[in-house]
């Protein structure tokens, strides 16, 4: 899946993989690129872009961001495909060195969120990680 990926530094930061079972748990569900890419590159920026975030953040920040998205929730555009209610069981697994979460939900139709910086529609991407590089990537 990441097969053209070129690594720019040897020094790979794979801590926190052991923690894939307890973040499945979490979620709910497997989440493929997603482990791929963390056993594989860890944490780090890809392509200057987006910043992917291991098993054991997730799970140490992954309250915070809840309550952050509770009490600041702005997300209610004409165009939005989340709602408040949703982001109570969002689990951040991503950001974009903009500022912009990405965030896996388990609701009606689950999978990967963008909730942008600056606004205020979020937008399903996609089931799993690559499709959240993709659109990091392609959306400029």
């Amino acid at each position: 899946m990441f097969e053209d990926v070129l690594i720019i530094t040897p020094k790979l930061d794979l801590s926190g993989v052991e923690h894939l079972p307890e973040l499945e748990r979490l979620i709910g569900q497997k989440l493929p690129a997603y482990e791929q890419y963390v056993k594989r590159f860890g944490t780090g920026v890809y392509s200057n872009a987006l910043r992917v975030y291991a098993p054991d953040r997730i799970l140490n920040e992954n309250e915070e961001f809840r309550a952050r998205c509770s009490e600041y929730f702005f997300w209610d555009g004409p165009d939005t495909e989340i709602t408040k209610d949703d982001l109570g069981g969002a689990v951040i697994i991503a950001d974009t060195i903009d500022g912009d979460d990405i965030v896996f939900l388990n609701n009606d139709n689950p999978g990967l969120y963008f909730l942008p910086r600056h606004s205020d529609n979020g937008k399903w991407i996609g089931p799993d990680l690559d499709d959240a590089i993709r659109y990091v990537c392609e959306s400029g």
